[in-house]
């Protein structure tokens, strides 16, 4: 069962990354796209988060999830743009 802490935690970092993955598609212009996250999912200790997300058309959903994971290192450590 989660903590209050955790599920604050959780809404705050699905709330930013869904800010910072419209600002990097808009960006790279990638249009026609619906991308949410879906959900969030905090470790005990805050150490580490799961990110779900949905991509919509299906057909673009294999291409998208393959940039996101290319740039993981632009998500991870960065604070609110």
């Amino acid at each position: 069962m989660e903590s209050q802490r955790q599920k604050k935690i959780a809404q705050l970092l699905r709330e930013d990354l869904a800010d910072i993955f419209l600002k990097d598609f808009k960006a790279q212009n990638v249009k026609g796209v619906v991308l949410s996250v879906t959900d969030v999912t905090v470790a005990p200790d805050l150490s580490a988060a799961k990110v779900f997300v949905s991509i919509f058309p299906k057909m673009r959903q294999a291409q998208l999830l393959g940039e996101i994971n290319t740039h993981l290192h632009r998500y991870r450590h960065v604070p609110k743009r």
